[in-house]
């Protein structure tokens, strides 16, 4: 079993909140694209970040939205130009699972 379906699973059996009950449903309807490890928590790993910035690991990169047919809104990395962001590059999957489970009360 995939570390991230073990996660919803947990999820699901301990939800003892309302809000954690909701969560563990919306995950479940992700089941197949979890379990295929094709899902990406996007939203959920940027709200870790604003808890625990140590969830992620940032590089100063310089960045801009790409204006390109095909890439339109795209953010790119603009090589040779002095870093204007920093960027999250990479993520802790433990340190995402506790901060996640901390804020429904799933332990």
């Amino acid at each position: 079993m995939s570390r991230h379906r073990a996660c919803l699973d947990q999820i699901k059996s301990r939800a003892n909140t309302p809000l954690a009950s909701f969560v563990a449903q919306v995950l479940a309807t992700d089941r197949e694209l979890i379990r295929q490890g094709y899902y990406f928590a996007r939203d959920p790993l940027a709200a870790a970040v604003l808890a625990n910035p140590a969830v992620v690991t940032f590089r100063p990169l310089a960045i801009e939205m790409s204006d390109k047919p095909g890439e339109l809104g795209r953010t790119v990395e603009i090589k040779n130009r002095r870093a204007n962001a920093q960027v999250a590059i990479d993520a802790d999957d433990l340190r995402f699972r506790d901060v996640f489970m901390t804020a429904f009360g799933v332990r």
